[in-house]
């Protein structure tokens, strides 16, 4: 028989387990809270989440789960495809476009010239031009949260070195050992030091995927040869990896999957049900008149009558019958406004205006257009500012091998003054809404010296750097001048291919017919 202090003893391991229990079921129920809250449906949790730290409230499971139901929405939907693309195309269109501006343009042409016959080489794949990689690089960040770019040694080729990029997804950035783990070692003072990048898996069905995993390991890339381009939402300090930019919008974007499909099924059922048949009694009182068929007897022993159709739906109809299809209640007229409040409150999070989107301005006047482009580009030019850094440290690494390995050879005075390095991008900008207004309002900003014509070409340009528009001008009118072709400087479309210059305007030694004729 147990003593009594062996009662005690196993009451207090029992309450012990108990207590450890109850900590698990909470701590499960805690890391699972996000996961939950970003699925779709009516009984998705709301509220806050559990204080802690900052990173805790979006751990790693909750930013993979975001991530993973993104990729898939990009994958399935029109609407999310289309919004990427979208973005991509307003903020990096065509690529980023070298200039630069270390004040001698014989250094800065050979420098243009060699980065235009490299840039598009850049991609360790062989796939992907300049443009094709940004516009990569900007999409990946912008579905997953964050992307890494590994700065490659190409090795040696035709007596120099090559250089390439390899692009790394934000999957691959983790440590294998620890799932949990974000990727990235920091040393003591908080400054990223080692990139872990697993392997990728390649498997043919699940059984050889779970053997791969367990395989999977994790290789070390020391911080300078690694680029990491990540996006944080609400700018949380303490946050160490990227959130999907779509982290905010996943629920909405569901409901409205669900609200698209509800009413589609609805028109698909009204369409298939709406035929109204009607016809005038016949003299032997039959409904159908002659359309009627003799009665037949089924299978189940019953007789029964039909009405002739031909295939297509169409109706073989004799005299004093008709027929027309019901017309369908589905989707009424307060359908396509609460359809387009829908995608206005998914595109606020991402800074995409409705009219962008759908390419569609037929309801939207000068002004009401005017404005919200320039709300837009409010938030497009932040994510150029962005796309500038891992720009230039692809760049920078490309160059610096360039004048190590390859020939080039900056002057003197530019290295003593470290401006071999220095450059712009020229970025897309965005054309007219109405280009008489707005080329008018340019005119009147430069004539007061409120902007330059750079500043003009980077708004609203292609990526037009204004030193090469200045030798296009020149090369057009040398081609004019050689062909005795006058351009008409200063009236855009004007040509006179006469070879005849315009003719001067009145001056005052020569005063207009109609003032002499006023003075007499």
């Amino acid at each position: 028989m147990a003593t009594l202090d062996d009662q005690l003893d196993n009451a207090r391991k029992q309450a012990e387990l108990s207590k450890l229990k109850l900590q698990k079921i909470k701590d499960d129920a805690y890391a699972l809270h996000l996961n939950k809250a970003v699925q779709g449906g009516r009984k998705r949790p709301r509220g806050w989440t559990t204080p802690g730290r900052a990173k805790r409230d979006m751990c790693e499971r909750d930013r993979q789960s975001v991530m993973a139901q993104a990729r898939q929405k990009v994958e399935e939907s029109p609407i999310v495809s289309g919004m990427v693309s979208t973005m991509a195309a307003n903020v990096v269109g065509e690529g980023f476009k070298l200039s630069m501006i270390t004040g001698d343009s014989k250094y800065d042409k050979e420098v243009e010239a060699r980065w235009n016959m490299a840039k598009d080489k850049l991609d360790i794949r062989g796939m992907r031009t300049w443009g094709q990689l940004q516009r990569m690089w900007y999409s990946r960040r912008f579905i997953d949260g964050d992307v890494g770019i590994i700065k490659v040694d190409g090795g040696k080729f035709g007596g120099g070195v090559r250089t390439y990029l390899q692009t790394i997804e934000s999957d691959r950035i983790a440590k294998q050992s620890d799932p949990a783990h974000t990727g990235i070692i920091y040393d003591k003072v908080g400054r990223p030091k080692v990139f872990l990048v697993t392997n990728r898996i390649e498997a043919a069905n699940q059984k050889a995927l779970d053997e791969a995993a367990k395989k999977r390991r994790s290789k070390r890339y020391p911080a300078d040869d690694f680029i990491f381009f990540p996006y944080f939402p609400q700018e949380r300090a303490e946050r160490e990896r990227g959130v999907s930019r779509f982290l905010q919008a996943i629920n909405a974007i569901a409901d409205l999957e669900q609200i698209l499909d509800a009413m589609l099924q609805k028109v698909k059922n009204e369409s298939f049900m709406g035929i109204k048949f009607f016809a005038d009694i016949s003299e032997g009182g039959s409904l159908f008149g002659s359309a009627l068929e003799e009665s037949k007897e089924a299978e189940d022993g019953k007789s029964r009558k039909h009405v002739s159709m031909v295939p297509g739906m169409n109706l073989n109809l004799s005299e004093g019958e008709n027929a027309e299809v019901m017309e369908s209640k589905s989707p009424n007229s307060e359908w396509s406004p609460y359809i387009n409040f829908m995608l206005r409150l998914i595109g606020t999070g991402i800074g995409l205006p409705l009219e962008v989107l759908l390419l569609d301005w037929s309801n939207v006047s000068y002004s009401g257009g005017r404005s919200i482009l320039e709300l837009a580009k409010k938030r497009w030019r932040i994510d150029q500012a962005d796309m500038k850094r891992p720009s230039t440290d692809a760049f920078e690494f490309w160059l610096a091998r360039e004048i190590a390995y390859n020939g080039l050879k900056p002057p003197k005075a530019l290295t003593e003054q470290k401006k071999a390095w220095a450059h712009r991008w020229v970025t897309p900008g965005w054309p007219y809404i109405d280009p008489v207004k707005e080329v008018n309002a340019q005119g009147q900003a430069i004539a007061l010296g409120l902007a330059s014509r750079q500043q003009i070409l980077d708004e609203t340009g292609d990526g037009t750097d204004f030193a090469d528009l200045v030798d296009q001008l020149a090369r057009e009118a040398s081609l004019a001048e050689e062909a005795g072709v006058s351009l008409m400087i200063g009236q855009p479309g004007q040509v006179s291919t006469s070879g005849d210059e315009a003719e001067p305007e009145d001056s005052e030694d020569e005063p207009d017919e109609q003032e002499e004729d006023s003075e007499e």
